[in-house]
Order: structure tokens, then sequence, then C-alpha cells
């Protein structure tokens, strides 16, 4: 691990957003383990959050110079890191001072992604880790539905927030929902939905691509509810075009589907149309991505094979 004096928890997360929005390589895990130690000596909600993701890719992309309980710690790490974020967030809540529903369920969503991961590092990435892992998504997402549908009843100042949360939840779900496959979605990285450095490289999901846990290739998806915009280099999930919501309310009903869907899947129809979509985006993406390369240079991270 690098070493070097510490520095603030703010100029280390400068420095971290500073830092490209996709997986590193596994060179820059000392890196990123410097950050969580800076990061960390914050208590504050976002830089709690930034550490969490900094020790869990450090876990991700970590080689084999480092031992398995190595990078689990380092999950465990990331694990500490964003309940005490969760837990500030609920003070917040109950001094009513600056309520944070949204934040705290994305870091929830984050959260959930650890069980994956530590499968992953042990190389146990089973049908049944899938399950669990699609059941506390739902859990949170019926969550955020419930409060974007209060917030839109209320007329409530959150509506945006609630409602791009739920989008989110709604394109991990697709990929989620299937309980075998070689396709996984989980929320981007800390730094990687900020559009102030790197903004075409901004995405809100990202999709891994694995054979039997070990991971092939990470695609970036931007979701989006209004028309397209060109500047995004990841491919965009258009809400209204892709999952069929079109207002809150519509997020809220589809949030129902994949609920009722959890229990009686010959009941959603829709749903394997939205996983097709995603497929699609992501297959055509990794395609140009190749491209790119020439024929004497093959791409490193192979083409989407379907969930």
């Amino acid at each position: 691990m690098e070493t070097r004096v510490l520095r603030s928890a703010e100029d280390s997360s400068s420095e971290y957003h500073l830092i490209h929005k996709h997986l590193v390589g596994p060179r820059t895990v000392g890196r990123l383990l410097l950050h969580y130690t800076e990061l960390t000596q914050s208590q504050s909600i976002e830089r709690m959050y930034e550490a969490g993701w900094a020790a869990a890719e450090a876990a991700l992309v970590a080689d084999s110079t480092l031992t398995e309980n190595s990078r689990l710690e380092m999950l465990e790490m990331a694990n500490d890191s964003w309940q005490c974020a969760q837990d500030i967030c609920h003070e917040r809540t109950l001094d009513n001072s600056t309520p944070c529903h949204d934040r705290a369920l994305r870091i929830e969503t984050s959260r959930a992604t650890l069980p994956v991961f530590s499968t992953m590092v042990q190389g146990t990435f089973t049908t049944p880790v899938r399950k669990a892992y699609h059941a506390t998504l739902l859990d949170i997402a019926g969550r955020s539905a419930n409060l974007l549908e209060h917030s839109v009843e209320n007329r409530g100042s959150h509506i945006g927030n609630y409602k791009g949360l739920c989008a989110e939840q709604l394109g991990i779900l697709a990929l989620s929902r299937e309980v075998t496959g070689r396709l996984v979605a989980m929320p981007s990285l800390a730094r990687s939905d900020s559009g102030t450095h790197y903004p075409r490289e901004t995405h809100d999901i990202q999709v891994l691509s694995h054979h039997r846990g070990v991971r092939r290739s990470i695609t970036p998806v931007e979701i989006k509810f209004s028309r397209s915009p060109d500047r995004y280099n990841a491919p965009v999930l258009n809400a209204r075009r892709h999952l069929g919501v079109s207002s809150a309310l519509s997020a809220v009903e589809l949030t129902r589907l994949y609920e009722k869907d959890f229990h009686q899947p010959e009941l959603m129809t829709d749903a394997d149309h939205i996983k097709l979509a995603m497929i699609g985006l992501i297959s055509d993406y990794r395609r140009k991505q190749m491209s790119r390369t020439g024929p004497t240079q093959p791409s490193a991270t192979p083409p989407v094979a379907a969930a």
C-alpha cells in the first residue's frame, strides 16, 4: 500500500473523483485503500459513501498478489463505511433537519452488492446468491417506490430524486430477476454519477459480465427519462422506451409488478422484453468497443452473453 502523509477527507475526495469513472486495474488497489483511510476521517455521508466504494472496488479488482482474506477484509471495510453513512442519514431524518431518505436507500442498494462481491472473491457465486441479491434489491426498491408515491401524493419537493432512484433500481432489477446467466447489474461507483469530471463517462449503473463468478467485463449504463443525449460514452437506457416508465407513478407501478413477479413469475409478461432491451444495448456497446480496437488488437473484454 502507498505510504504518504494523510490528506484531509475533502482533498482525498477531490482526487478520488479525478480517477476515471470505470473500474481501475490491480495496480491502483493501494491508491484506493489510501483514499479509504483518508475519506473515513470525515464522518459525513458523502465521504463515507465514497470510502465504501473505494474499499469495495479495491477488493473487486485486486489480483492474486493479495489473499482472499485480505480482499474479504476490504469488503468488511466497505460495509462498515456504508453502515456509518446509513446511520448518519437515519439520525438526520429523526432530527428532521435534513431528511435524506433517497441517499439512505442509495447507500443500502450499494450495500446489497457486498454478498455478490464476496462470493466472487471466493469463487462461489451461485444461484442462491443471485436469488438473495434480487430479494434484497426488491425490498429496497419497494421502499423507494413507497417514498416516491407518497411524495407525488403530497406534492413533495423530492419527487425527482425518488423518481431517478426508482429508475436506476428498476434497471438493476431487470437483470437481477434472472437467477441464472452471466450478467449482474449494480449501482455505479461513487465517482461515476457526477459530471464534474469526465462528463462523457458518467453513468448510473454498471453491468458485470462474469463466467462462473470470474469477472469478464463491466459495462456502464446511463438511465434517462428524457430524450437520450449523445454526450454519453455509455449506452443510454431510456426509461420511457426501454422500461415503459413515462411518469413517477408508472415507476411505482412497475416496481409493484416486480414485487408480484417475485412470488408469481408468470404474471409479469413484460420482464423478458425489458431484459432483452438491456442486453441489446449492452451488446451493441460491446461490439462498438471491440470494433474500435481494430482487427489486430482484439478487445480484452469478450462479447456479452445473454443473461
